[in-house]
């Protein structure tokens, strides 16, 4: 069970008031609590990460830890259900995550200031440009760390190319573009876009990336092709530098 990783000097600060108040502390992050959880679903929440390479936890739904898992994750099973995939969405981006654990507790969110979707690192990074967001950078910066959120039976992975947003992000490219966004039609736009180079068809960056480790390529106009737009979809040790794996 989550309580979202705090960040910064206020995890100090956090960890005395947890002990004052007869918690115990996690094992991870701010970590784990018996505390009691909100089960009101919202349409937005503040961000958090937990669980990704060093922080290993134990999860409420089963299965492997948090540094073990598939990258695209999240808490809040108490809300929705345990393996629930939920469409999570900012800044003109969208992923689609997999409830794992339960979490965070509700004075968390209390100190927070909003209810909280505590995420992987994947998620932040994709989202925000961040690996790791704690309850108090929503609480020092409002309103910049919220996602919106829904239930959804899409794949796991980014969706940007099939969410309703896609059609602001490919109409720069072309003007028909711009209606096929959806993805459903992509593939019959192979006309339009035959400079892909006729890769691998796709929906989302998460088709062109389905391994373990990164192929350096992401989805575009429905094509698999060379590129990157966040540091998972690179290869070994290389990171995303201006949309090219170095």
């Amino acid at each position: 069970m989550r309580i979202a990783n705090v960040g910064h000097a206020a995890a100090v600060a956090s960890l005395v008031a947890i002990l004052a108040c007869g918690a115990t502390p996690g094992d991870g992050g701010v970590g784990s609590t018996t505390g009691a959880m909100s089960s009101t679903i919202h349409s937005v929440y503040g961000l958090t990460s937990f669980g990704g390479a060093g922080d290993c936890q134990s999860v409420a739904c089963g299965g492997p830890s948090s540094c073990d898992t598939q990258p695209w994750y999240s808490a809040s099973s108490q809300r929705y259900g345990c393996h629930v995939h939920l469409q999570v969405t900012a800044n003109g981006r969208c992923v689609v995550v997999e409830t794992i654990d339960s979490g965070p507790a509700s004075y968390v969110e209390s100190d927070a200031n909003i209810a909280i979707l505590d995420a992987s690192p994947s998620v932040a990074q994709y989202l925000f440009g961040v690996s790791s967001l704690g309850w108090s950078d929503n609480k020092d910066n409002p309103g910049e760390y919220d996602v919106h959120v829904s239930v959804t039976s899409a794949a796991l992975g980014p969706c940007d190319g099939a969410s309703s947003g896609g059609s602001n992000s490919s109409g720069g490219s072309a003007g028909s573009g711009g209606s096929e966004g959806s993805g459903g039609s992509a593939s019959s736009g192979g006309g339009d876009g035959a400079g892909a180079g006729g890769g691998v068809s796709c929906s989302s960056d998460g088709d062109c990336n389905t391994g373990s480790d990164g192929s350096g390529q992401i989805c575009v106009q429905g094509q698999c092709v060379a590129g990157c737009n966040a540091d998972w979809e690179c290869p070994g040790n290389t990171t995303c530098v201006s949309g090219s794996c170095q």
